[in-house]
């Protein structure tokens, strides 16, 4: 098929939206003959590439819009209310387009949220949008004992995904898009009740190239600390104010444990605060922001990644940890579940709206991980099988059999 892929964020050298746009269409070429519309920011990304490496095996349309207020585009590129304006303009420059070129169907995959669409419907051409996140939450006493700026945030993003039903936008937009695909069941059911028929459930991130089967990954002895590591901004959404009471628990039942944080956000100095008052500040490395080799490098030398995110829709953080042998302990909230089964790690179900089952949870697995090093060695090479199952090429081809089985139906 001929693919016209609008990736607003698109890039090779970016990670998460703009290397999803990016992850996507390296796979979609290999099938499809694709051009790709993204932002004019990314035009040097593209030029730096294939100054390295050669042509593109896609052609890159870009398209701008300027800003209103500031000159600097890179704090644009995280507006999405801009994203937003860049879509609806986007419209009359591809209906320009399509009077001289032929498409056998549109995507819209970034910025892949179902509050802020696509205005691509109805062009001659079938839409398909996403994979597409954005309706996952958390229970409100999940939240308990965080900044109250924390809350609001979180109170108002309920709000508007509460609001997702109803609003006219969505209606106008996701209402007349031909087959839709969102990241969870949640996002899935945020929609009006006629959209979700034609919607299916797919993961939008696939994992990096996992290690060897064949690498020898050395056992700690029985005696040695139990070696965590979190990584991801510090945000209340992570989960990690549930987490350091967990870790507690542990301390209380004579496990010995060590935990590396990476990342910072505004939760920092709340969580140094948690876990001085709860007498586990001794046993927490902060260590800020890490390039993305140095983060790498960390899964392989810790036995186990905490990430106990409460409404993360993806969470490429898990699938790099599993592409490094690394199991994963995550909550039974948002896409992280999608990711992790026995083989390689554990998901701690979410019985009620109250975190204390949750916490008592993840400390139930982290007791029985320490006491077990074996079970939890073996996880090592069940998180590199899931790795090869979730990984870039199967994420999309899977993808497009749905697309395509959807199409022949219309």
């Amino acid at each position: 098929m001929k693919i016209l892929l609008s990736a607003f964020a698109f890039s090779p050298v970016w990670g998460s939206e703009p290397g999803v746009g990016w992850c996507w269409a390296i796979e979609m070429v290999k099938t499809h003959q694709v051009t790709v519309l993204t932002h004019r920011y990314f035009e040097n990304h593209m030029h730096e590439l294939e100054a390295r490496m050669g042509e593109l095996p896609f052609e890159v349309i870009y398209f701008d819009v300027k800003p209103i207020w500031h000159r600097s585009y890179e704090r644009y590129l995280n507006s999405q209310l801009y994203a937003l304006r860049w879509q609806w303009c986007a419209r009359s420059f591809v209906k320009r387009l399509l009077r001289t070129r032929r498409f056998d169907l549109i995507h819209h995959l970034t910025l892949g949220t179902i509050r802020y669409p696509s205005f691509l419907q109805k062009l001659g051409v079938p839409l398909v949008a996403g994979p597409l996140g954005g309706g996952e939450r958390a229970p409100c006493g999940f939240y308990r004992g965080v900044p109250w700026r924390e809350r609001l945030r979180e109170l108002l993003r309920d709000g508007l995904i509460w609001s997702t039903a109803w609003d006219p936008m969505i209606h106008w937009t996701w209402g007349r898009t031909e087959v839709m695909l969102c990241r969870t069941p949640e996002s899935m059911a945020a929609l009006p009740w006629y959209v979700r028929k034609r919607c299916s459930v797919v993961q939008e991130i696939g994992c990096p190239a996992a290690l060897a089967d064949d690498l020898v990954m050395p056992m700690p002895g029985a005696d040695a600390p139990l070696r965590l590591l979190h990584v991801g901004r510090l945000l209340a959404l992570k989960g990690m104010h549930l987490a350091l009471p967990a870790l507690t628990q542990l301390t209380d039942r004579g496990v010995d444990w060590r935990l590396t944080v990476v990342g910072v956000g505004p939760m920092l100095g709340p969580l140094k605060a948690q876990a001085s008052s709860l007498g586990i500040a001794d046993r927490i490395d902060w260590v800020g922001s890490l390039p993305r080799d140095h983060v790498m490098a960390l899964y392989g030398q810790h036995d186990a990644f905490l990430f106990p995110s409460l409404h993360d829709s993806g969470g490429t953080v898990v699938l790099e940890s599993l592409s490094q042998g690394c199991p994963v302990l995550c909550v039974d909230l948002g896409g992280p579940p999608h990711f992790v089964n026995d083989s390689c790690g554990a998901v701690v179900p979410v019985p009620s709206g109250q975190p204390e089952p949750v916490v008592a949870g993840l400390a139930e697995v982290l007791c029985a991980w320490a006491r077990n090093r074996n079970a939890l060695h073996a996880m090592r090479q069940g998180a590199l099988r899931r790795a090869r199952e979730l990984s870039w090429p199967n994420r999309v081809e899977g993808a497009y059999k749905l697309i395509e089985a959807a199409l022949k139906t219309r």
